[in-house]
């Protein structure tokens, strides 16, 4: 054999040689899918680690019903539990300047709501409120809240206009609030939590909390012995200007009050006898919302409120004195049908009644979207009557006061056997933001917290 002759492999080396080949091609892959795995788990499920705040200890039983209320109370440091100041309380309309921002609080990514439309908006109000508290107020606040499923849907409800707008129109406009932004919109703004940001180290450092939704919804009762009506209230017309100057609320929600005001209008043209003369001047209107809590009113409200579980024609009276010169809009959640007949069999209030599912007439094709639609005929009321064991009240007696009502119109707090200079009920005016549970009296069995 030559000296520069090459040897050349056995069929049996070439065989070793590929098996070796494939072996390591295989560990490559391996590599590589253990390598996305590892942190596919560190980004969704080791919120533990590095930057991430976990909050509260159950994040994952969000869908178990038996946990609804197993909430985790969350105690805010009291000394930064303080009113907004007067500087602070115009909205301003600057959009969330992601360079400020050094909290983002998640809502909603757990898919469990808290039940109805009215208590999942108080959970998004208390979502704002924990934020801003421990963060600041705008113009200057560090801290955002990103909305996602539940809480996106509920925002969406009560302010999306969608023949106007795109989904992610109205996403980009939610940042011009100053106080939320919508998930989807962190990555672009440089907010995402990111496991790239985790390792290799963030440009700007952002701590994610993720609130689940019961213990958004208590917040503020969890932590009433630091808060006072009048911090409550500032911070209430605080957030709900912000979304009204910035959206007001969606035009499908108000097709059943354009309605009333058209019915209302055509009753004052046809002067109908049933309408006084001062009722044919005055287009304006009372709003009785009666909510029979699955059976629960009366216990909910304890024993001396129980009147306005029935709405009793002479409670009404009491409210509104016994010169009926407005028309009466009754708007309910269908449970008690003695309630709606007693009022419809009283000589002085049944003529006046309009019952909205019965005496408003849709044009057809035309939807009504419910409780929206009733939200809004409660919150443009004159005067408006409601159960103080009921959030859906609360909530309508918040947006009026937003909305300038005089606070004295909200009758939800009303206190027995007492009246005010006009003869009628007095109303428990900071009861509506921050019932004091000690005195038992105004506040029922069960308290609300907006």
């Amino acid at each position: 054999m030559c000296a520069n002759e090459r040897k050349v492999p056995s069929t049996k080396t070439k065989t070793i040689m590929m098996s070796v080949l494939k072996i390591t091609r295989l560990a490559l892959a391996l590599l590589l899918v253990s390598t996305f795995l590892v942190l596919y788990f560190y980004k969704n499920i080791a919120f533990s680690l590095s930057k991430f705040e976990f909050d509260p200890t159950h994040p994952f039983e969000g869908l178990d019903a038996k946990h609804r209320k197993q909430h985790t109370a969350y105690k805010v440091d009291p000394s930064k539990v303080t009113d907004v100041l007067l500087e602070n309380r115009k909205f301003t309309g600057k959009a969330v300047d992601p360079s400020k921002i050094t909290h983002v609080y998640h809502l909603g990514y757990n898919h469990a709501g808290v039940g109805r439309f009215n208590n999942e908006w108080i959970a998004i109000l208390h979502a704002i409120d924990r934020a801003l508290i421990e963060h600041g107020d705008p113009p200057n606040n560090r801290a955002v809240v990103a909305l996602y499923s539940w809480s996106m849907e509920t925002v969406k409800e009560l302010f999306y206009n969608p023949q106007e707008e795109s989904e992610t129109e109205f996403s980009q406009r939610l940042e011009l609030t100053g106080l939320v932004v919508a998930e989807d919109r962190l990555q672009p703004l440089g907010l995402e939590d990111t496991w790239l940001e985790s390792i290799f180290g963030p440009k700007k450092t952002v701590t994610h909390v993720w609130l689940d939704s019961w213990d958004a919804f208590y917040f503020v009762q969890d932590n009433r012995e630091v808060f006072t009506p009048s911090i409550v209230k500032n911070r209430r017309k605080l957030i709900l200007d912000a979304f009204l100057q910035q959206f007001g609320f969606a035009k499908q929600n108000l097709v059943q009050y354009n309605i009333l005001m058209g019915h209302i209008h055509k009753q004052i043209q046809k002067r109908q006898p049933n309408l006084s003369g001062e009722m044919k001047n005055n287009s304006g209107y009372v709003a009785i919302h009666s909510r029979w809590l699955e059976g629960q009113c009366e216990r909910r409200v304890s024993k001396p409120f129980v009147d306005e579980c029935w709405m009793r024609p002479s409670y009404v009276k009491e409210i509104i004195g016994t010169t009926i010169d407005k028309p009466i809009v009754f708007i309910w959640d269908g449970q008690n049908q003695d309630v709606l007949d007693s009022l419809k069999n009283d000589s002085e209030i049944g003529p006046a009644l309009i019952v909205c599912e019965e005496d408003l007439v849709v044009p057809k094709g035309v939807d009504i979207p419910q409780p929206l639609s009733d939200f809004m005929v409660g919150i443009m009321s004159d005067i408006f009557i409601g159960t103080r064991a009921s959030s859906f009240a609360a909530n309508i007696g918040v947006f009026r006061e937003a909305l300038g009502r005089d606070p004295t119109t909200n009758k939800i707090y009303t206190i027995p056997g007492k009246l005010d200079s006009l003869g009628v009920l007095k109303v428990c005016e900071d009861c509506l933001y921050l019932c004091n549970e000690k005195l038992r009296m105004p506040c029922g069995h069960s308290t609300i917290y907006p």
